[in-house]
């Protein structure tokens, strides 16, 4: 539920508890993704004007917010769930929405914030 309102999205948890509205986990994957990956990026902004890496604490505290551990935890279910590989669940050459190989496994929180 915290999700949902932290995501600006309780309209669409309302109507998802409700059954007016079907929320794929693909969906719910792409937005905590979205999510993370600002939240990671906010940290090299916020360093702006100071000396010295990110401090861990500042890394690990985001790396283990709502957004990462769920879509890290969606990724790891689909993963599971599929028998595919990060590559077999990626955008494919052929696929009108594809923009590099391996699109998919970009998106956990590890490699997020490694790029």
């Amino acid at each position: 539920d915290h999700l949902w309102k932290s995501l600006n999205l309780e309209f669409m948890y309302e109507s998802f508890e409700s059954g007016e509205a079907n929320i794929t986990n693909g969906v719910a994957m792409d937005l905590t993704s979205i999510q993370c990956r600002e939240a990671l990026a906010q940290l090299r902004i916020n360093l702006a004007g100071k000396h010295g890496p990110l401090s861990d604490q500042s890394i690990h505290d985001e790396m283990c917010n709502e957004f990462c551990l769920s879509s890290d935890k969606l990724r790891e279910d689909a993963l599971s769930r599929t028998g595919c590989n990060c590559l077999q669940l990626s955008t494919q050459p052929d696929e009108i929405a594809y923009t590099k190989k391996g699109d998919w496994c970009y998106m956990n929180s590890g490699r997020i914030l490694c790029n």
